[in-house]
């Protein structure tokens, strides 16, 4: 930079034969000059003539600047360079016309290429429609606004899995495979109505846990549009058709929540404060033997259920304990409140409470009354 070094040099710097590059910056305009003489491989100078160094003499040079430039620095005349910058400026036209000519082109092809894959696509959805059982035509196809997702994609998340592998590389596509896609597509659609599934009317209404069931979820589970929806479908997989096909209906809609029924535990109509939740849940999975909480995007497979008689016993003995853990709860954050003082009291007793509501062997300790050994608050 020859900011600062340029004072009194202004008529230096203004001259068109000096090639500096001027550049705007917060504090005022600076200058820039090469610093060192430049070869390319074979020895020959390019760059810039003129240096940082030459501007001071210049200015000590009593015959002016371009007398410095034209017999100190022995710079060729402009008319001297008049056929390399004709040349130049033409083969740069020709250049930029090619260049533009071969951007276009790629463009076309890349083009071309989106059109043959989409036409794939919708040929693979042509053939797809014919194999499909006609009840579920329709659903089992139908994909998502584009304009809503940057890729393509199925609004039935287990039909999306299985065709995502073809819309990402339509030359995948293959007759045969296509035909093993519509197999199961039909076989997995199949089973929710041969089982009953959709309204949950395969429950019983004289059982109480079923009939809890049926009442509370059978409505969110009205069609299959209720079913595929963006509240159930991570958890519509393979596991869940397994289930299904198995016969453990109660475990496949448990699937959906995420084996979570806890919810029957706490009064209908009311929210609930946070700590009661915990509390369901905890005796909830305390009681569901062998049955693990499926996390919201994805869980371990529940391959130690066997029946479901596993989730009416989880809901009958659960429902039994927390009945008793409620009130003893209830006592329990009177007793914090005692023993609480000082500015962060309301904090001390709302982490002690979730605590002790997380923990089953804190829910044992709490429904016997031994708040004691939950822990004083200090």
């Amino acid at each position: 930079s020859l900011n600062g070094f340029v004072e009194g040099y202004d008529t230096i710097i203004a001259n068109p034969r000096v090639n500096s590059v001027a550049k705007s910056s917060g504090f005022g305009e600076k200058h820039y000059l090469w610093v060192r003489e430049r070869t390319d491989a074979a020895g020959e100078k390019i760059g810039s003539i003129i240096l940082r160094k030459h501007i001071s003499q210049m200015a000590n040079h009593s015959a002016g600047v371009d007398d410095f430039i034209t017999n100190v620095l022995n710079a060729p005349a402009d008319e001297e360079y008049e056929e390399f910058i004709t040349t130049y400026t033409s083969f740069k036209g020709t250049c930029v016309t090619i260049a533009k000519e071969r951007r276009e082109a790629k463009m076309e092809r890349s083009k071309e290429r989106e059109e043959t894959r989409n036409a794939k696509i919708e040929q693979m959805f042509t053939d797809l429609a014919v194999m499909v059982d006609e009840s579920v035509r329709v659903i089992a196809l139908e994909r998502e606004d584009p304009e809503l997702y940057s890729k393509k994609r199925m609004k039935i998340h287990f039909v999306d899995q299985l065709l995502q592998p073809l819309l990402s590389a339509p030359s995948k596509i293959k007759p045969k495979l296509l035909k093993e896609i519509a197999h199961k597509i039909n076989r997995n659609l199949g089973l929710i109505g041969e089982k009953n599934f959709l309204g949950l009317a395969f429950l019983s209404e004289e059982d109480p846990f079923e009939a809890a069931l049926k009442q509370r979820f059978g409505p969110q589970l009205a069609d299959m549009a209720c079913l595929f929806g963006l509240g159930f479908r991570d958890f519509v997989d393979d596991k869940f058709f397994s289930l299904l096909e198995n016969n453990l209906l109660i475990a496949s809609f448990a699937r959906l929540k995420h084996n979570d029924l806890s919810c029957f535990f706490l009064p209908d109509g009311e929210d609930s404060p946070a700590a009661f939740v915990w509390l369901a849940k905890t005796i909830w999975f305390m009681k569901l033997e062998g049955v693990n909480e499926l996390a919201v995007y994805g869980g371990a497979d529940d391959d130690t259920i066997e029946s479901d008689d596993v989730f009416t016993k989880a809901y009958i003995d659960g429902k039994e304990l927390f009945e008793k853990a409620w009130p003893a709860l209830q006592e329990y954050d009177r007793w914090v409140n005692e023993h609480t003082a000082g500015p962060d009291a309301a904090f001390e007793k709302n982490s002690r409470l979730r605590a002790v509501c997380r923990s089953p062997k804190s829910v044992e300790l709490l429904v016997e009354r031994k708040f004691e050994l939950l822990g004083t608050p200090e």
